[in-house]
């Protein structure tokens, strides 16, 4: 079930948003849950000692709100909470991490990873450039480089934006570099996605990436080797990781060195990303943590068809000109 944006009832909560500052024990001690359970409930999160502001944490049944049960405690298992340093809306990511993926090919914790891996509280919602060789791109990915104008608004259309709105975005179709850049600029409160609308959008954007990841590796894989794949290619788009030797050491059965040259995709624009380097430590854990009890995703009857190919590019820029979400990654250099 999708985190509801009403206002919260009752006394307990299913999300956290977490909050600068604030650790994972920090994080369970708040909502009266022990450690280990809010673990076992997130296994999207690799290393407790690596979250970051504006991420979701799923909370075990039972989780109060902030301060001690019945102290003015707000809320409902199905309402997501913002923390202060979110927008003015709750953040709807994806069902509970023991239920149903809200994307065919990925599990719940598969979805909500890439989700916190991508979107960026104030930037997704809205028409913005990730620089390089990225197009105009909405929500958590959707770049419309490759995309025509009909098509563009077409899939807009399908995740609930208004004609009119998806017109306007769909003027952005084809392009990229400065002109992409310009028209995200002069574009970007044209379009404003609702949190269900992003996480449709999502769930549309990366079927492309299982599919890849469907046709090309002919070993078996657990969950989390699956999922961390998907992330990484819709990361670095399907063509790169078709020739790269992740691929290359996997179907030889090297798994310990496929997850090494994960590595190896760390650069942005030829140089060495901070932010790419870390993504592909919290990938290259994912692929080495073993499977937690629970649903496996539902793959598709069959890879999808007509898809369009990913080819983001470059470190991302911010605001106007550039600076207000240069940390947001695109590119994804040689490996």
């Amino acid at each position: 079930m999708m985190a509801s944006q009403n206002g919260p009832q009752g006394g307990h909560v299913s999300v956290h948003h977490v909050r600068t500052g604030e650790t994972l024990d920090h994080v369970a001690r708040d909502h009266g849950v022990a450690l280990p359970q809010l673990l076992r409930v997130n296994p999207q999160i690799v290393d407790p000692n690596l979250i970051r502001p504006g991420q979701l944490v799923h909370l075990p049944p039972g989780a109060h709100a902030h301060g001690r049960p019945g102290q003015g405690a707000r809320g409902e298992l199905t309402t997501a909470r913002p923390h202060p340093s979110a927008s003015h809306k709750a953040k709807a990511i994806a069902a509970p991490i023991n239920g149903p993926s809200p994307a065919a090919g990925v599990s719940a914790a598969g979805f909500a990873f890439i989700y916190n891996e991508e979107h960026v509280d104030g930037v997704s919602e809205h028409l913005h450039w990730p620089k390089g060789a990225s197009g105009v791109t909405l929500g958590s990915g959707y770049d419309m480089r490759y995309r025509d104008r009909g098509q563009v608004v077409r899939e807009l259309g399908n995740v609930g934006v208004s004609s009119d709105q998806a017109n306007i975005a769909a003027g952005g179709s084809g392009k990229a570099g400065d002109d992409a850049r310009d028209f995200a600029r002069d574009n970007h409160a044209a379009v404003t996605l609702a949190p269900d609308q992003e996480m449709r959008l999502l769930a549309m954007s990366i079927r492309d990436a299982v599919a890849t990841v469907m046709q090309t590796v002919k070993v078996p894989l657990t969950q989390n080797q699956h999922d961390a794949l998907v992330s990484l290619v819709f990361n670095i788009g399907g063509p790169h990781f078709r020739g790269s030797s992740v691929l290359r050491n996997l179907n030889a059965g090297d798994y310990a060195g496929a997850a090494s040259a994960m590595r190896m995709w760390n650069k942005s624009g030829g140089k060495v990303s901070d932010v790419l380097t870390r993504r592909r430590a919290r990938e290259i854990a994912m692929f080495n943590k073993p499977d937690a009890s629970g649903p496996r995703a539902v793959l598709p009857a069959a890879p999808a068809k007509g898809g369009t190919p990913m080819h983001h590019a470059g470190v991302a820029g911010g605001g106007v000109d550039g600076s207000r979400f240069a940390g947001i990654v695109r590119r994804r250099g040689g490996g």
